[in-house]
């Protein structure tokens, strides 16, 4: 695969578009001097009245950039990354649900991921401790790669990238993206966050959340919101609240939202924003309501703005929707509580439904409306929504079924009762107790299990 040339330092929202030339002006072109001036750059002095003094200025001015460029180099995330491309782009895979006769084991690869496999319609990818590998989604080619010497804080796909997330001067700070397709350099850009930062995507926006700061960045990685504490601010008095710790977050197609506690409030605070305000810098709220519950931590948000979760009350553990008009409706109690809470580890996404392993049990939620559908006891992971893939995130393709890791079987069931309709055999027991992770790309299958990323062929011996 051929070397691609590692960009530079990022600014903050990525390179600024170049200006259009005045209308009926000609073009300048890329290193090319201007006719009037006697030397290219010199501060637009013209040639019959440049001196010795401005030769020399410009020389030193020269010699710095060069040092600074080395120093850059020696020193900035650009000397230790390593990137190598597809040799050509990958083509996309339509989903496939037609119901498999059989199983048939492709290959494996380490993969530290834990939960749901990180894939896009052409290809998997693998992490490790500092790097990425993109493999062809039906057989074990590796087609492109990313590593730096810092640690990867977290890996995620939205609308056609994946976007990685490495440690740098600021923490989990170095975001950048990939074509997913061929690997190539698709964004990059300079955020603060800490080390259990977690990330939720939508198909249009990435949300990178932190102990007390959120922001959502848009497919170019520039943010369209910063919501919580600001370290720097440029004015007082844009953000609605201060001082306010968040449990969790989540976000739809239009907006996010955030479980909030804030200073002078006993309870759990459930806001809903918009994913792109007028201002970056101020976000628009379209609801914000105290509730009775002491923690909440998200599941999913509707496309209506209904927030279903996790929450507990006292010393009741139980699932919840609040709508968007704050009111909490009970789905379910547990009897006590769950080993694993909701992250992007144990929940599952599609169209159709939510889904949550809570270590011992899968619970599955109605996508569209928030209502509570099926629990599967014995399960090992959250599922996948049978033929989904992320790319297909349009909403042209609902599941109708779903796809359980249990101890000892893989099970296809109903999507809307949780009816087992056929399972196959296959030893889907976690040695770590981490979720087992599904996830699939056409016909081909994958299973994350105690860091190992197995492939599989869905097979229908009747066609």
């Amino acid at each position: 695969m051929p070397s691609t040339p590692i960009p530079g330092q990022p600014s903050p929202d990525g390179p600024a578009p170049e200006e259009a030339a005045p209308e009926g002006a000609e073009p300048h072109r890329r290193g090319a001097s201007r006719r009037r001036f006697g030397v290219p750059g010199l501060f637009g002095v013209p040639a019959e009245r440049a001196r010795t003094a401005d030769f020399l200025a410009v020389g030193a001015i020269a010699v710095i950039v060069v040092l600074v460029a080395v120093i850059a180099l020696v020193t900035g995330s650009a000397r230790t990354a390593e990137h190598h491309e597809a040799a050509e782009t990958q083509p996309d895979y339509a989903p496939s649900n037609t119901m498999p006769t059989s199983l048939r084991e492709e290959w494996d690869a380490p993969n530290d991921t834990v939960g749901t496999p990180l894939v896009s319609s052409s290809n998997v990818i693998t992490t490790s401790e500092n790097a990425l590998t993109a493999w062809e989604a039906g057989i074990k080619s590796e087609e492109w790669s990313y590593s730096r010497d810092t640690p990867l804080c977290d890996a995620t796909y939205f609308d056609s990238r994946i976007v990685t997330v490495f440690q740098g001067p600021a923490g989990c700070s170095d975001a950048t993206a990939f074509r997913a397709s061929d690997g190539k350099y698709d964004g990059i850009r300079q955020s603060a966050f800490s080390e259990d930062m977690t990330a939720w995507t939508s198909w249009s926006h990435m949300l990178v959340l932190g102990p007390d700061r959120l922001e959502l960045w848009r497919d170019d990685l520039v943010r369209t919101v910063e919501y919580g504490h600001v370290p720097a601010p440029q004015e007082t008095g844009q953000q609605p609240r201060s001082g306010c710790s968040f449990q969790s977050a989540n976000l739809n197609s239009e907006n996010f939202a955030v479980a909030e506690r804030c200073p002078g409030e006993d309870t759990v605070r459930i806001t809903v924003s918009k994913a792109v305000p007028e201002d970056s810098r101020v976000p628009e709220e379209v609801s914000s309501t105290l509730t009775d519950l002491d923690q909440f931590h998200y599941i999913g948000l509707t496309e209506s703005n209904d927030s279903v979760g996790l929450a507990l009350r006292g010393s009741e553990w139980m699932f919840v929707r609040v709508d968007s008009g704050g009111s909490a409706t009970s789905l379910g109690t547990l009897d006590h509580e769950p080993a694993l809470k909701p992250s992007p580890e144990n929940v599952s996404r599609d169209p159709a439904q939510f889904r949550w392993f809570d270590g011992e049990t899968t619970h599955a939620f109605d996508a569209r409306i928030g209502d509570m559908q099926w629990s599967m006891q014995g399960a090992t992971g959250p599922g996948h929504g049978f033929g989904f893939t992320p790319a297909e995130q349009d909403e042209r393709f609902t599941p109708t079924q779903a796809i359980v890791p249990s101890r000892d079987a893989l099970n296809f069931v109903d999507i809307d009762t949780g009816e087992v309709d056929s399972s196959f055999e296959l030893d889907l027991r976690s040695q770590r107790d981490e979720p087992v992770g599904l996830a699939q790309i056409g016909n081909i299958l994958y299973v994350q299990k105690d860091g190992l990323l197995t492939a599989y062929q869905l097979t229908d011996s009747t066609s």
